[in-house]
């Protein structure tokens, strides 16, 4: 598995596109953008490829900590932290 959490973001992906987690491969905006790849996105892939091959990949190792880390971890963090905030039950999923 390339990811840990691979699951968990196919789950949120389809969360977002409000459709079963089984379909949002079909959906037409994954379809989209397998057929027309945005520049940006094309870039970006091209540059995580490129420290991919590296002799040194150590950059590739901070991008995907800030990335990997940084972003989901932090999303957790601030969720602790707005729960204690207002008060909110996190069991719950309220917080």
């Amino acid at each position: 598995m390339l990811l840990a959490r691979a699951p968990q973001l196919s789950a949120d992906i389809a969360y977002l596109l409000e459709i079963p987690e089984s379909s949002w491969k079909s959906h037409p905006i994954h379809l989209a953008l397998l057929k027309i790849t945005p520049p940006a996105l094309k870039a970006y892939v091209d540059r995580v490829q490129a420290l991919a091959k590296a002799p040194d990949p150590s950059p590739l190792l901070a991008h995907s900590y800030v990335r990997y880390l940084g972003d989901l971890s932090g999303g957790q963090m601030i969720r602790r932290t707005i729960a204690k905030a207002y008060d909110l039950d996190e069991a719950s999923g309220d917080g």
